[in-house]
């Protein structure tokens, strides 16, 4: 049979079980503190685990420190290579651009032939010559008038 010096022995077994388990949960609900940026920016490895649970909890990822902190950090990181190496990546957009300038000329040469092509009666002002074509033409005189001289 149960004696009451049991009975108490075990009150306090319990109790100090409970005391236990509610420090055990205690510590264990206790989050850690979000990530700094600089400490995202140097871990490449941390920085792509935190943004692959960021993108798997999307409603969460607008509200987490840690998320925002991850998506500042490869922010910076883009900035940082763009700095660094700004004339390779700038001869890569220099290059595109030159490529599609003289794709576009040669396209509008063409365009500018065909058109030339299909309407051959026409005259284009910004090509005529500026002597009259005819070499016995004669040129156009002027004829100025005392009377239309203003008086001094």
């Amino acid at each position: 049979m149960l004696s009451v010096t049991n009975f108490v022995g075990c009150k306090a077994t319990v109790r100090l079980t409970a005391v236990a388990v509610v420090i055990f949960l205690a510590a264990c609900s206790q989050q850690l503190p979000p990530r700094s940026i600089s400490a995202l920016v140097s871990d490449p490895a941390v920085l792509q685990g935190v943004l692959f649970r960021c993108n798997q909890l999307q409603n969460a990822a607008l509200r987490d420190p840690e998320c925002r902190n991850a998506r500042e950090a490869v922010d910076r990181l883009a900035a940082e290579e763009m700095i660094t190496q700004p004339d390779e990546k700038q001869a890569v957009v220099d290059a595109g651009f030159e490529k599609a300038r003289e794709a576009r000329r040669a396209r509008d040469e063409r365009e500018r032939k065909r058109q030339e092509a299909q309407s051959p009666g026409q005259v284009d002002p910004y090509t005529l010559p500026l002597v009259p074509a005819q070499p016995d033409a004669p040129l156009a005189t002027i004829v100025v008038s005392a009377a239309s001289l203003p008086e001094t």
